[in-house]
């Protein structure tokens, strides 16, 4: 069914081989450590412009840190600006990917019927299927087209697609394009949603003979430097492991240290109990919490900061 809505051609569906390679070469370029002067004042940024959201609006604490990765995800990858339609058309394509993920799709066990009219009793799977290839086709196309014109009137800012893509067009490889359009198109759900690297890993964090009192969150338990680096086995593994570990690293890290100096945190009325939502990939449920400056001076000094 993934192959069906078309995301064999995003980079954490590609079979190995050329096209993955390639599609590995590019990122690693673009989200490696000889390029973090490139990102790192984009990410430094961004996480001034949402600790701003926060101090002004922090009951959409919600809102405002999903837009701040999507917003930057989207900056590296096409030098735009985020726009609500393209945070929803990347929305639905997530959600297709999963639904596409979902066990029991008839076609999963019997690969003939894809080759079946779409008319005959019982072929909605390939309807659907087909209406979501075309959402991520064009959640695909769209922000690369309107990059690529950027690129060749000489409008373009720095992005992942125009870094590469001026290099592509001089050898006039439209195989090679082809890749870097796909590739670009798999960042936004690698960035913004999860990756698809099915490992267990709640199993590999939940190991008594690893962490102890693992169903208690406890930060400290990594201070004395003893305890096993999570960051180690939640990237992945091998050839398809994350490349943009680095980047969301340093975002990861930026971000936490600006919400503890600005921002004390606590929860807004009771504590729900820990539960999970039943997707495919489970995340936690959405929860309540309060933002409040540490000091009011700390606003004034946010909105001081370039």
């Amino acid at each position: 069914m993934v192959d069906l809505i078309g995301r064999q051609n995003n980079v954490g569906f590609t079979y190995f081989g050329d096209k993955l390679r390639t599609s590995r070469k590019l990122l690693h370029a673009s989200l490696g450590t000889a390029a973090r002067n490139e990102w790192k004042p984009m990410i430094e940024e961004g996480c001034v412009d949402v600790m701003k959201l926060l101090a002004d609006k922090p009951e959409y604490w919600k809102t405002h840190v999903k837009l701040h990765v999507a917003s930057l995800v989207v900056r590296f990858t096409y030098g735009g600006e985020l726009t609500e339609e393209y945070v929803d058309m990347a929305e639905e394509i997530n959600l297709d990917t999963g639904m596409a993920l979902q066990p029991g799709w008839i076609v999963d066990s019997l690969p003939l019927l894809k080759y079946l009219p779409d008319w005959l009793p019982g072929m909605h799977f390939k309807r659907w299927a087909l209406a979501a290839r075309l959402r991520f086709e064009r959640c695909t196309q769209e922000p690369y087209d309107a990059t690529r014109l950027s690129v060749l009137d000489g409008t373009a800012p720095p992005s992942f697609v125009a870094r590469h893509l001026t290099s592509i067009l001089n050898r006039s490889s439209s195989s090679e394009e082809e890749i870097l359009m796909h590739t670009a198109g798999s960042v936004y759900g690698a960035g913004t949603d999860t990756s698809w690297v099915m490992c267990n890993v709640w199993s590999m964090t939940h190991d008594p003979e690893i962490y102890d009192n693992v169903e208690v969150f406890n930060p400290d338990r990594h201070l004395s430097g003893t305890v096993k680096d999570p960051r180690q086995f939640t990237f992945g593994f091998g050839r398809r492991s994350c490349p943009g570990i680095h980047f969301a690293n340093a975002e990861t890290f930026m971000f936490i240290a600006c919400v503890l100096y600005l921002f004390k945190i606590g929860p807004a009325g009771e504590i729900p109990p820990l539960s999970y939502t039943p997707t495919f990939t489970s995340q936690p449920n959405t929860f309540e919490c309060q933002f409040e400056l540490r000091d009011a001076a700390l606003k004034e000094l946010l909105y001081a900061s370039v």
